[in-house]
């Protein structure tokens, strides 16, 4: 997975997602919307896969648990960081 933007669709009340998800050194700014949690994640497949159990141990009510595509704009600004660095 690497970097990759998450989206998370949750029932319910979305705080103790937010939270952990805040607490979380791997992942980036958090958007939640009409139940979903969206999200840039810098870790790999394991690390994703214990995110998500952590989530449901929590009490979490995971519907969905996806890789997003990047937007026009978010693969623009991928590319010009590389070039920068």
């Amino acid at each position: 997975m690497g970097d990759s933007a998450l989206a998370i669709e949750i029932l319910g009340d979305p705080e103790v997602c937010l939270r952990m998800l805040s607490d979380d050194p791997r992942a980036g700014t958090v958007q939640h919307h009409n139940g979903i949690v969206d999200f840039r994640y810098r870790g790999g497949p394991e690390e994703a896969s214990e995110l998500l159990a952590r989530l449901v141990s929590a009490g979490v009510r995971v519907v969905s648990f996806a890789r997003r595509k990047d937007n026009l704009e978010e693969l623009f600004l991928k590319v010009g960081a590389r070039e920068l660095s």
